[in-house]
């Protein structure tokens, strides 16, 4: 199965026009961006997924991306 994180990005941004506050493609974008190294925007996209869903199923996942993101931030401001 190959991971096509350019080609989702694009659905689930498309996604977001027509219900900005989908949680569930907020987190999928996340995700995508992070994958594809574009840290700043996907923090952006966890931190919107949990102001929207708090307790969501994907809560703990988003909270330790947002840690590991913030923590690659600081390593890269040294």
């Amino acid at each position: 199965k190959r991971k096509n994180y350019h080609a989702a990005e694009a659905r689930y941004r498309e996604a977001l026009v027509y219900k900005s506050n989908d949680a569930m493609a907020t987190f999928g974008l996340a995700r995508c961006l992070d994958k594809l190294g574009k840290p700043d925007e996907a923090r952006e996209k966890y931190e919107s997924y949990l102001k929207i869903l708090p307790q969501g199923p994907h809560a703990e996942e988003a909270h330790k991306a947002l840690d590991r993101l913030n923590n690659e931030g600081q390593k890269a401001k040294k």
